[in-house]
C-alpha cells in the first residue's frame, strides 16, 4: 500500500510540472482540527494494559495544522498537485488518568484535488486529499516517557471557496492511519478548518 501511494504521490508532481507555466498556485493554510477521535481496539487494549481503563473510541483536544498545497490546472474545473502537512501535537482525552499523558503528531504527504462543481460558482469548489502520513506518539507517567514513529494512509474528502483577494477557506473530514507491531492498528479522524493564502505562481 506504501508503494501505492507513494507511485500517485509521482503521477501528482509529474502531472504537475506538465502544467506548471499555467496557473499554478501555492496555497499555504492554517487549521484548527476538532471533533478528533482516535478508533483502535488494539491501542485500547494496550492502554488497558497501562491501567487506563478506556474503551475504542478515544476523544482527543483541539489540534492545530499547516499545509503547503501545489495546485496546478488540468482543466477549467479540476486542479491537482502535491501537498506537505504537518499536524502539531495533541493529546488523547485521557485527563482522568493522574500524571500521565499520550499525544500524537502526523506529517502527511499526499496528492490533493479540488473540483469546481458549478460552472457559475467557480471560487466554490470540492476537495480529496489522499497520501501517506508518518504519526509521532509521545507519551509520559510519572516513571517513564516513550517515543514511537510509524506509518500509514492518509485522507480526507471536503469543500472550499476562494475569494478574490487570494485567500481561501476550506473543510475537510479527514483520517490519519497507522500500524505498528506494538500498539496494532488504529485510526485517528477529525474535522478541521482550515483558512489560507493563494499565491499565484
Amino acid at each position: 500500500m506504501k508503494k501505492l501511494v507513494l507511485a500517485a504521490l509521482a503521477v501528482a508532481v509529474m502531472a504537475s510540472a506538465s502544467f506548471a507555466s499555467s496557473g499554478a498556485d501555492l496555497n499555504l493554510k492554517l487549521g484548527l482540527q476538532a471533533a478528533g477521535n482516535l478508533n483502535s481496539a488494539d491501542y485500547s487494549a494496550m492502554l488497558n494494559r497501562q491501567g487506563f481503563n478506556t474503551g475504542n473510541n478515544i476523544g482527543t483536544n483541539l489540534g492545530l495544522g499547516f499545509a503547503a498545497e501545489f495546485l496546478f490546472p488540468v482543466s477549467n474545473e479540476v486542479k491537482i498537485g502535491p501537498a506537505l502537512g504537518i499536524e502539531f501535537a495533541r493529546d488523547l482525552d485521557l485527563d482522568f488518568v493522574s500524571g500521565a499523558g499520550i499525544s500524537f503528531s502526523f506529517i502527511p504527504i499526499y496528492v490533493t484535488i479540488e473540483i469546481s462543481p458549478i460552472s457559475s460558482i467557480k471560487e466554490l469548489f470540492l476537495k480529496g486529499n489522499f497520501g501517506y502520513n508518518v504519526a509521532t506518539e509521545t507519551g509520559y507517567n510519572q516513571l517513564i516517557s516513550i517515543s514511537n514513529s510509524f506509518g500509514g494512509l492518509y485522507y480526507g474528502i471536503g469543500a472550499g471557496y476562494n475569494f478574490p483577494n487570494g485567500f481561501v477557506i476550506d473543510v475537510l473530514y479527514s483520517w490519519n492511519k497507522w500500524s505498528d507491531d506494538f500498539d496494532g492498528k488504529a485510526t485517528y479522524s477529525k474535522l478541521g478548518i482550515e483558512i489560507g493564502y493563494k499565491i499565484a505562481l
